[in-house]
């Protein structure tokens, strides 16, 4: 048995005022930016989660 799903679909330019911040021009360049560079293959993957953790552990990231 199929659940059943509902889709709603907001006018142009209605957005819900907590998923605002998603669609500012700063985000919307940052996602570019980080879309363009996986697709160069400028990005990191880990195997497991523990080797991300070590990895950020291992860096300055503060």
């Amino acid at each position: 048995m199929l659940n059943e799903i509902e889709i709603t679909f907001n006018a142009a330019g209605d957005i819900d005022k907590e998923d605002e911040w998603f669609w500012t021009e700063e985000v919307q360049e940052r996602l570019k930016k980080a879309q363009d560079n996986f697709n160069k293959g400028q990005c990191l993957t880990f195997k497991t989660m523990d080797d991300l953790i070590e990895y950020l552990n291992a860096k300055d990231c503060n």
